[in-house]
């Protein structure tokens, strides 16, 4: 369970001075707070009405904090999603090539640095010297070329 998913939708019950959270889709709630104070606030106000009013208006401004901040986070998690199948297909990288040293469709065709990754799974830069990898020969499971920014306006 996620912070925003135990925040669902939190309101506050202003009979019990408890903020709520909708926890579940038959409507059920989870008290997530009590709204405390009550000593210090009904000795700012002369009349127990101004004092209960304003219990009132702090929780529901507590309960309308929280849900601006999970519908903010909602938005943002959204935007980032977005921008990121925008800038993806634009990635400098170029598509992964199963290397398989016997097979000579697989091997790169100029000498330089290439990405590798390897059968543990971790990817680094690697030198193919055109006959082989300078190191990690045996482990090497993919390659890709990088372009520079500049490579890219050009091609």
């Amino acid at each position: 369970m996620t912070i925003q998913q135990w925040l669902k939708d939190v309101y506050y019950d202003e009979y019990g001075q408890y903020l709520w959270s909708k926890q579940s889709s038959d409507g059920g709630s989870q008290m997530i707070a009590e709204i405390r104070g009550w000593g210090a606030i009904q000795n700012s106000f002369p009349y127990q009405e101004q004092a209960t009013k304003f219990q009132d208006e702090v929780g529901k401004f507590i309960a309308d904090a929280i849900n601006e901040k999970i519908d903010k986070s909602h938005i943002v998690q959204k935007v980032v999603s977005e921008t990121l199948e925008q800038l993806l297909p634009q990635t400098a990288a170029g598509q992964w090539v199963k290397f398989d040293f016997y097979d000579l469709s697989t091997r790169p065709i100029k000498s330089g640095k290439y990405l590798v990754c390897r059968k543990d799974g971790n990817i680094h830069w690697e030198t193919w010297n055109t006959s082989g990898w300078a190191y990690n020969h045996n482990s090497i499971t993919h390659w890709a070329v990088i372009k520079s920014p500049k490579q890219e306006e050009n091609d």
